[in-house]
């Protein structure tokens, strides 16, 4: 799974349209495995969206987004979760974490019998 997190230099940026980078992590059974910063802060809004797109990103991390941006994400099959703030490495951690967990939460238990 491939991460973005919209940025701030290594924090996350409160709001998508306005972050100077993207700080990308690339995971592997759950586990952060790489990382790399893209500049994002000459780039409109449809251009982030098109590099996140042509990045293959699974999901986008931010602190907040318009709704039509979010739409457009969604559309591309790129997940969005929001709310976040605080060290980029961290917000892509708690989203890895979060997905692991419903992924368990869905994964049907056998029985102990």
């Amino acid at each position: 799974m491939r991460i973005a997190v919209a940025s701030n230099g290594l924090d996350v940026a409160d709001n998508f349209s306005t972050c100077q980078n993207f700080n990308f992590f690339d995971t592997s059974a759950y586990e952060i495995v790489d990382t790399r910063n893209i500049p994002a802060d000459e780039l409109t809004c449809d251009e982030r969206v098109a590099l996140l797109d042509h990045l293959d990103t699974d999901a986008l991390v931010c602190g907040c987004v318009r709704a039509d941006t979010k739409n457009e994400l969604s559309r591309r099959s790129v997940a969005v979760a929001s709310g976040f703030s605080g060290p980029a490495y961290t917000a892509a951690e708690s989203y890895v974490n979060a997905r692991a967990e419903e992924l368990l939460a869905d994964t049907p238990q056998e029985d102990d019998e």
